[in-house]
């Protein structure tokens, strides 16, 4: 707050001597009216954790759930609490600093619309619903499993951040696009075409590295569906690595750097279950 008045007060004398002396005035009755603020923003918060126990209290009646339970409450001692300060903001500031109380109204809708995520997305939820003429009688949608469908919802959000969830689909959408490949690996394997093999072992560990760089190489989930489809069911010899090795360099125009050899021994180590000696320099 002191850092933005030394800013704004160094502005202003920079202009015309009379401005400056009118400004100054200014700024020190903005510094006693908001040492005002933050001492009621105090009453308000106290007045948004009374709020917030009493509506825990009446909508734990209801049957909702921990998770809806929270953000009902959550989300109406935000509402109150971020009435009560605006108000008392808008009505007591000089006129001259009158435009601070907008700056309240977008970070109190921001913060009301984050902590009632529980409660308004169900609700945004269904009004996309009835915007689109989604009916649940509908031959697209009449599965019964609305109330599954809703629970998980509410299980995912318990579990995982937002960060998580976006996390999770991007390692489950490579585990699906390496399903194939690994599916064919063990086939031409096992009916001794290493060379075919090999290849589709590269190309997957290729694809990881150009368009999945935010997973690590040796993911222990992406191991797993490697292990399980393809390593488990054959003897991994010293000849297979080198020929994967080959094909890596032949795919891989930048296979020569330190980082990427250091990017594929990592991968092959954690997919074929090998150790560095087996891993070609």
């Amino acid at each position: 707050m002191k850092g933005l008045l030394v800013f704004i007060l160094t502005l202003n004398f920079s202009m015309a001597p009379a401005m400056a002396a009118n400004s100054c005035r200014e700024l020190f009755e903005f510094e006693r009216t908001s040492a005002e603020i933050e001492a009621n923003e105090v009453i308000a918060q106290e007045i948004s954790e009374d709020v917030r126990v009493q509506a825990e209290v009446l909508l734990a009646k209801k049957g909702l759930s921990g998770v809806q339970l929270r953000g009902y409450a959550i989300l109406i001692a935000s509402m109150v609490g971020s009435a009560a300060l605006t108000t008392y903001v808008g009505t007591h500031l000089d006129s001259n600093l009158k435009f601070l109380s907008t700056f309240l109204v977008p970070f109190t809708t921001l913060g009301i619309y984050i902590l009632g995520a529980p409660i308004l997305e169900p609700l945004s939820s269904r009004i996309r619903q009835i915007a689109f003429g989604v009916r649940k009688d509908s031959a697209l949608t009449n599965l019964g499993s609305y109330p599954q469908l809703d629970a998980t919802w509410l299980r995912t959000q318990e579990q995982y951040s937002l960060n998580a969830q976006m996390s999770r689909n991007v390692i489950s959408q490579f585990i699906v696009s390496i399903k194939q490949n690994f599916y064919e690996a063990h086939r031409a394997y096992s009916s001794d075409n290493k060379n075919f093999s090999a290849d589709q072992v590269a190309e997957a560990a290729f694809r990881l590295k150009v368009l999945f760089k935010d997973i690590k190489p040796n993911d222990i989930s992406v191991a797993a569906a490697v292990n399980t489809a393809f390593t488990n069911h054959i003897v991994i010899d010293s000849t297979f690595v080198s020929l994967v090795w080959n094909k890596l360099k032949t795919l891989d125009p930048h296979f020569e750097s330190p980082e990427s050899r250091e990017y594929y021994r990592l991968t092959l180590q954690s997919w074929l279950k090998i150790n560095t000696s087996q891993v070609p320099d």
